[in-house]
């Protein structure tokens, strides 16, 4: 939590109060890490929902920094992405976000995904679950093209997945 030990990366500021004294979490994608290495944020459980925001802002200012995705885990399921960036965004503190909706408990994973060229950090600040509201996604093109969504359990115990198309919110049905 801080600000980067390089010297030279960015982000150099926090986006909540815009300083060097602010704090905000990020992942070094340089060496020592190893190509492929994740580093995840992960919720409390968290209760059924018709709608539930979940926004934070990212920070992806360098060539080959690998991917920023946020997936859902419901117990006993995989824990599909349904928002994923890949490389450079800018040199700006940007807003993500997107809806969920649950029919079962389920956690929010954040996850930073170092790439081929390990340079660089992806910065995370001001996360935050809301379940009062829904939200759009942001940017758009964010939005995974597939999901695959837990939709409960067979008679044998196998997990039931469905394939579902991009929507602007992701949603999970116990059958």
């Amino acid at each position: 939590m801080g600000g980067t030990q390089r010297k030279d990366a960015s982000p150099f500021v926090d986006h909540t109060y815009h300083n060097k004294t602010g704090k905000y979490l990020y992942t070094e994608c340089s060496p020592p890490q190893s190509l492929g290495n994740i580093a995840s944020i992960r919720s409390t459980r968290l209760a059924p929902t018709n709608g539930t925001c979940v926004s934070f802002w990212y920070h992806m200012d360098e060539d080959s920094i690998g991917k920023l995705s946020v997936s859902v885990h419901v117990k006993g399921s995989r824990s599909p992405v349904i928002w994923e960036l890949k490389g450079r965004q800018g040199q700006k503190w940007k807003l993500g976000q997107i809806s969920v909706a649950s029919a079962l408990h389920y956690r929010i994973l954040i996850n930073v995904t170092c790439s081929k060229g390990l340079k660089g950090n992806i910065g995370i600040d001001d996360v935050t679950i809301d379940n009062t509201q829904s939200c759009s996604v942001l940017p758009k093109k964010a939005v995974k093209e597939w999901h695959l969504v837990f939709l409960g359990k067979s008679g044998n115990g196998d997990s039931i997945y469905d394939k579902w198309r991009k929507t602007n919110t992701f949603t999970m049905y116990n059958i």
